[in-house]
């Protein structure tokens, strides 16, 4: 009898199931891969609402971005965002993706101060990064960012200035054997500043290592894997990605970057008794001597070192080079104004600038700027919801992926006129005065922002500086020519040419 009863109660519930999939296609989702539900804060229909990408069948967009490749996968989410014009709702298989592309909804996102768990996609990076500050959350976090803080103080700053300036020397003097040829900035940017980093951060000289330019090409590969697997949704899935994708090609290749960022640990540790190595000889400051303080006083063990280290020099280079890449890119599909820049350039630099002179380089900021809204060097970050939050009109349940498109957001006419225009005079002071705080993010925004923004730009300031003083930048590639590929690095399809001419 029991037995009959719970039986018919069983069948009840899979007949209920069953109908409130098919008969509501705004909901049926919800229930048939039981998703948390995405509600209005007023109770009114959620299509009425936020805008919901289109998709007739029961899983909805689970499977638009299978087997994608990256150029069209950066595409998707472009075409519906110009579609929408406003934050919508992809409905996936692990529940609701919400994209962000107004700052005024990314507003409600990072003034939460619950929501630094990253995204889905982060998770991808687990085996090359570890639990460092990128993919670190909660009380792990917040100790890590309290401990690395003071590394990137703006002080801290003048101690890099000669490492910069001997970098930026060394490249200008590299360039010279390539005057008046087409030259590939993706063969050439990244050298120099992986070298930076390598210098002002870990204490070493690319000339002493000799893996860097498979470093390089690791880290390329680390990220086209990742890639992959993120147009594959059953892939999302760690045991079918163990078993059926290429989780150990990409082991593999994590391996080949941790040897690479353990050889410097090990060569910067080799003799290290302190803050002055026990010899009393004044060694070059470099940010993993802190680290390695912070190690000897037991509030990080060597592991944390490693994931601290292999985020700091992935992080560090990349970035970098794409933003200086994209600038003189740009600076040479417009003359006039590289002709500015170099005007400017030419009226305060002297040999002994330091951090001040260079914050004078107004011109050259705002063109970095404009440049960095065009082509943030991080087009894309991702917050995991862990508990239900209010954003803008609708109530996001735990479990939703939030997808913050920097991209787009930084192309909302609304706070850009004329969007896809180069205009470096959008950053004047007096045209940012009532600009919405999170319109322009190049270095992300709230609790979880980039801690080394500063390191970042006096760097690009710098080299940009050095180039623009001694060359003349010609285009070669055009830009309505630019396609570009999804990753967790903004970066084009195809090479970007330009050509030096020497200055007189």
């Amino acid at each position: 009898m029991i037995f009959v009863i719970l039986s018919t109660f069983a069948l009840s519930l899979l007949i209920y199931w069953y109908y409130k999939i098919t008969s509501d296609k705004e909901t049926g989702f919800f229930y048939l891969l039981f998703c948390p539900r995405t509600r209005t804060v007023d109770g009114s229909k959620l299509s009425q609402t936020v805008k919901i990408s289109k998709n007739e069948s029961l899983f909805k967009n689970s499977f638009d971005l299978f087997n994608l490749d990256s150029v069209k996968l950066f595409d998707y989410i472009r075409n519906l965002a110009n579609e929408y014009k406003e934050s919508f709702l992809l409905h996936v298989v692990f529940g609701c993706a919400f994209q962000v592309i107004r700052a005024e909804d990314l507003e409600d996102v990072m003034k939460e101060p619950d929501l630094i768990t990253k995204g889905v996609y982060y998770h991808f990076l687990e085996d090359f990064l570890g639990e460092g500050l990128l993919l670190s959350t909660d009380k792990k976090w917040h100790s890590r960012r309290k401990l690395l803080t003071p590394s990137f103080h703006f002080n801290i700053l003048e101690r890099f200035l000669d490492t910069f300036r001997n970098e930026s020397v060394r490249f200008v003097e590299h360039l010279s054997q390539f005057v008046g040829k087409d030259l590939v900035l993706q063969d050439h940017i990244p050298k120099a500043t992986l070298n930076m980093i390598c210098e002002t951060a870990l204490g070493v000289k690319l000339s002493e290592i000799d893996e860097s330019d498979q470093y390089r090409k690791t880290i390329n590969k680390i990220e086209h894997l990742e890639m992959e697997r993120a147009g594959n949704i059953l892939m999302y899935f760690d045991p079918i990605y163990k078993w059926f994708g290429k989780k150990k090609e990409y082991v593999g290749q994590c391996d080949e970057a941790h040897k690479f960022t353990s050889g410097i640990i090990n060569s910067r540790r080799k003799g290290f008794q302190g803050d002055d190595g026990g010899s009393g000889k004044k060694r070059r400051f470099a940010l993993l001597d802190n680290l390695l303080n912070i190690e000897k006083e037991g509030l990080i063990d060597h592991q944390g070192v490693c994931e601290e280290v292999d985020t700091l020099t992935f992080e560090g280079f990349d970035t970098t080079s794409t933003g200086i890449m994209f600038t003189i890119f740009m600076l040479g599909q417009h003359q006039d104004i590289q002709d500015r820049v170099f005007e400017e350039v030419n009226s305060i630099a002297k040999e002994d600038m330091n951090v001040t002179d260079y914050s004078d380089l107004k011109y050259l900021e705002c063109v970095i700027k404009e440049s960095l809204r065009l082509y943030p060097p991080v087009p894309y970050i991702s917050r995991k919801v862990v508990k239900r939050i209010k954003v803008g009109k609708l109530w996001l349940a735990k479990d939703t992926e939030l997808a913050i498109h920097i991209f787009d957001i930084h192309r909302d006419p609304k706070h850009f006129p004329d969007p896809e225009k180069f205009d470096p005079d959008r950053f004047n002071p007096e045209n940012t005065i009532n600009r919405h705080p999170y319109a322009y993010i190049p270095f992300s925004a709230g609790l979880r922002n980039c801690i080394g923004q500063r390191f970042a730009m006096l760097e690009l300031k710098i080299l940009i500086a050095a180039i623009v003083k001694n060359y003349k930048i010609l285009p070669v590639t055009i830009r309505e020519d630019l396609k570009f590929k999804a990753g967790l690095i903004l970066r084009t399809n195809h090479d970007l040419f330009v050509r030096f001419e020497r200055r007189e």
